[in-house]
């Protein structure tokens, strides 16, 4: 008879970051992709448009950040020079969301709450990535270790 595929755990997290990857790469993919069709129809004019347009914007804005701070040197840095870049990033991420959400009009500077809930909200993701790269980076040198270990043992 016909078995159903048992998966274990690591393939079953496997499974859901591709799941993740793919879902963001879809998302930015219709973000980028439905502005430029309304252009071409000529309705670029309509609200949603214009709203997926500063999305867009605001996404290149923030990618721009991402490699200028953070990748634009391939040396090892120290842990202050990269809690320095970590802090900068942060504050440019929240200055083009919050300059860009104002001028779009999604919140207002006089409703600062809007604001501080938002810069929590963006601390929070933040954080999110941060111990994510931190556990994946972790995880590749624990793992590189084990075979430069097992590399020098079979030497011997």
């Amino acid at each position: 008879g016909a078995q159903g595929t048992i998966y274990n755990g690591k393939e079953i997290i496997k499974m859901i970051k591709n799941i993740g990857f793919r879902y963001v790469i879809v998302l930015a993919a219709i973000c980028s992709i439905l502005p430029m069709v309304s252009l071409i129809l000529k309705e670029w004019k309509d609200e949603t448009s214009l709203q997926l347009w500063y999305l867009t914007l605001m996404a290149l804005f923030c990618a721009l950040g991402e490699v200028i701070i953070m990748e634009s040197e391939t040396r090892s840095r120290s842990k202050k020079e990269t809690l320095i870049r970590f802090l900068c990033h942060y504050i440019y991420i929240n200055t083009v969301v919050i300059f860009l959400g104002i001028r779009v009009g999604w919140f207002s500077l006089v409703n600062y709450i809007e604001i501080v809930v938002l810069a929590i909200m963006i601390a929070v993701i933040y954080l999110i990535n941060i111990l994510i790269s931190y556990y994946k980076d972790k995880n590749l040198a624990d793992k590189m270790n084990r075979i430069l270990s097992s590399m020098e043992e079979e030497k011997e």
